[in-house]
């Protein structure tokens, strides 16, 4: 293709190319590896402009990268990639309506996986707070929180009741310290956290509330806090504090502010 002598089949490749893109996007959003998937996205695009332009050696340099980019484009996506043959081998392709729920399937599931992951922290608060096990969780939202990730335990693990069960447990290794949720995966875990500098806060307020005002006094992070003297719930929110005593209560604050 040149700019000289552009037709039909170059437009066409090139709708291909957007609807092979828009398409990936759906079937990657929501997910971790969205921003791999962009990455990739724009090695490509860079690997295309370096052919336009007769840039030989970074075209070269890129095509060998994205020949190696295959193999692991199917390791890092291989979650999403079961979850979509999970989802096509459940359709009937003879039905009618079976290619738009094909090319759709993802569209709803950002928004269910997130409500299934606050049912299960708002579960497992009610669950720590009856317990009087110390909790202290953080829930990303727009703030990059690599900086305090990296002072704890990095592992990357799919949230779920025992997860949660496990961390937080008396005597674990990790009991001590945040776990730090990026949607539904746990990122890290016995992370320390910036104490807040506020002079107005109680005498007895703990560690953990200290923390959780101060992380989200910096970022606009959530922090969820369970106490261990009296098993009082509470949500931090640029570094304010409100109590709950229900998973009702909680499940609506986090639908409404954690999205």
């Amino acid at each position: 293709m040149s700019f000289l002598h552009f037709g039909f089949s170059d437009a066409l490749d090139i709708i291909l190319v957007a609807l092979v893109f828009y398409f990936s996007y759906t079937f990657f959003k929501g997910s971790s590896a969205l921003r791999i998937f962009i990455a990739f996205g724009i090695i490509y695009i860079l690997y295309i402009l370096s052919r336009t332009f007769s840039l030989h050696l970074f075209s070269s340099l890129l095509n060998r990268f994205i020949d190696v980019g295959v193999i692991a484009w199917i390791v890092v996506f291989q979650q999403e990639i079961r979850r979509f043959l999970i989802h096509l081998g459940s359709q009937n392709i003879w039905d009618k309506n079976a290619w738009k729920s094909i090319l759709k399937w993802n569209t709803q599931e950002p928004v269910q996986r997130l409500q299934h992951t606050i049912s299960i922290i708002s579960d497992a608060l009610i669950q720590l707070s009856n317990q009087k096990t110390g909790a202290l969780i953080v829930l990303k939202r727009q703030t990059d929180l690599a900086e305090f990730e990296e002072t704890g335990l990095v592992f990357q693990c799919t949230l779920s009741p025992l997860i949660l069960e496990t961390v937080f447990y008396k005597n674990a290794p990790f009991h001590d310290g945040a776990l730090i949720l990026h949607g539904m995966h746990c990122i890290a875990a016995r992370c320390i956290l910036p104490m807040t500098e506020r002079t107005d806060l109680s005498e007895q307020t703990g560690t953990r509330h200290r923390a959780a005002a101060g992380i989200t006094e910096r970022t606009d992070a959530i922090a969820l806090v369970v106490s261990e003297q009296n098993g009082d719930i509470s949500a931090f929110l640029a570094g304010k504090r409100e109590l709950f005593n229900s998973a009702v209560a909680i499940s609506e604050f986090l639908k409404l502010h954690w999205k």
